[in-house]
């Protein structure tokens, strides 16, 4: 689905839900004004609810005219070939907007509200969350000096020197100058075979070894008493630890492809 598609999708969002809001509120006005309220409140309460999913529909519409570019499932920019199922298992990209409404949930147990509750203010606030463990694996990299020729061309020194020196945290590099998305060709070629074993790929979409969470190297490293993935705040200390970790999986991986 592209820009206008989810521009077009939101238009008729908004559209359909307007009729059905427009119908059913002088209706209701009707069945109340004719009706004993106390015989008719459970269809008034019916009426009520659906009033309020148009109105959502049209909020959620207006948002996917206004910002098409946060509902696009987008594929990462490498070609990938279904026939050839030798690459099946490489990692491609990892993009936060896929990550995006496993976040919301935990968030929505933050404020605790419901999905749809969600204030529009808080939607970028969300998008760190779900960017959490890429800019982690991403600040190895970087520290590292495994980011690819593509990387360096699109990013200042300044910046990296500035993330280098811990003045900004991966996160907001992550989200200010990578768009929350870390791609395969971003990253040096002598690392990526590491990295293919090191994220599990499904469905095209790079996961950061985190599948199973009891397995995962990120979430053993953040576990929490509400048993949180995303929505954990990023810590100097805990990106230590996932540093410790993927050094001891690097060298294994060394080690194990040395001829």
């Amino acid at each position: 689905m592209n820009e206008n598609e989810v521009r077009a999708f939101g238009k008729n969002c908004i559209i359909l839900s307007s009729i059905i809001l427009v119908i059913s509120v002088p209706v209701s006005i009707v069945i109340a004004l004719n009706n004993d309220i106390g015989s008719v409140l459970p269809v008034l309460f019916v009426m009520a609810l659906l009033c309020g999913t148009c109105i959502w529909g049209i909020v959620r519409g207006y948002k996917r005219i206004r910002e098409p570019g946060k509902y696009i499932q987008a594929q990462a920019h490498v070609a990938f070939d279904p026939a050839d199922r030798s690459n099946e298992n490489e990692f491609r990209a990892y993009k936060s907007k896929w990550a995006w409404d496993d976040a919301a949930m935990e968030y929505c147990r933050i404020i605790e509200s419901g999905y749809e509750e969600i204030p529009e203010e808080d939607e970028d606030k969300i998008f760190e969350y779900a960017s959490m463990p890429a800019a982690y694996f991403m600040m190895w990299l970087v520290e590292n000096d495994l980011m690819s020729e593509i990387f360096y061309g699109q990013i200042s020194k300044e910046e990296i020197n500035r993330l280098k020196a811990r003045e900004i945290s991966p996160v907001e590099f992550f989200v200010g100058n990578m768009d929350c998305c870390l791609l395969r060709d971003e990253i040096s070629e002598k690392v990526l075979p590491f990295v293919n074993g090191y994220f599990e790929t499904v469905e095209e979409k790079g996961y950061l070894n985190f599948r199973n969470p009891d397995m995962s190297d990120y979430y053993q490293c953040i576990r929490n008493e509400n048993s949180f993935y995303y929505c954990v705040e990023f810590s100097w200390d805990t990106y230590d630890m996932i540093r410790e970790k993927i050094d001891d999986a690097y060298g294994k991986y060394r080690s194990d492809n040395t001829i």
